[in-house]
């Protein structure tokens, strides 16, 4: 994620209202990571006030930079180059089954799908993708272009039934998926 600290696009707007922060909380934790890149300029000598990706995780790439003189680097990249993701796709996988929480206009700016789909599409493999809320499914078809998408809200649960039964709500539409690429021509 490409997200600033602090600002319309930062850590507090972009990612605080999925976590179910209100408009209240969400400006003053704004507020809050703005006073806080202030002061670690101030004694740290560190600018991380624009700096790109400092806001990912809720800011802990900042964090992360400022405390443990940590390198920004794209935590997809990391994790696939750390399993070895790219040699496991090419051993002839038929579909791959991605997901996260909310699929929205966050995931093409480099969230896990986004990474993941690079790579499917670079190996010839349909991909879909598991969630627990899809927003913006025009915007993630047209630039991802997975197979299927299928969330936990599409069953008509509350969010509460469907965080308590999230496992359960996942291994279905995990199998929905199969079957259904199975009836495409998928193997």
């Amino acid at each position: 994620m490409k997200n600033p600290l602090f600002g319309s696009n930062g850590a507090a707007h972009v990612y605080a209202a999925q976590k179910g922060a209100s408009v209240h909380e969400i400006e003053q934790l704004d507020l809050g990571l703005k006073n806080f890149s202030k002061k670690v300029e101030l004694y740290l000598n560190k600018n991380v006030a624009n700096l790109l990706g400092a806001g990912a995780a809720g800011g802990m790439g900042a964090g992360a930079v400022c405390f443990l003189n940590a390198k920004m680097q794209s935590g997809i990249d990391f994790v696939m180059e750390q399993t070895g993701f790219d040699a496991l796709i090419k051993n002839n996988f038929d579909l791959i089954i991605t997901g996260e929480g909310s699929v929205d206009k966050q995931t093409i700016e480099g969230k896990v799908i986004k990474g993941v789909s690079e790579r499917a599409h670079q190996n010839n493999i349909p991909f879909s993708i598991v969630c627990g809320v899809v927003k913006d499914l025009d915007l993630i078809i047209d630039n991802l272009n997975p197979e299927n998408i299928q969330s936990i809200m599409q069953l008509g649960v509350t969010v509460e039934n469907a965080m308590q039964n999230a496992a359960e709500y996942l291994t279905e539409i995990s199998y929905e998926i199969i079957k259904l690429n199975k009836t495409i021509g998928i193997k």
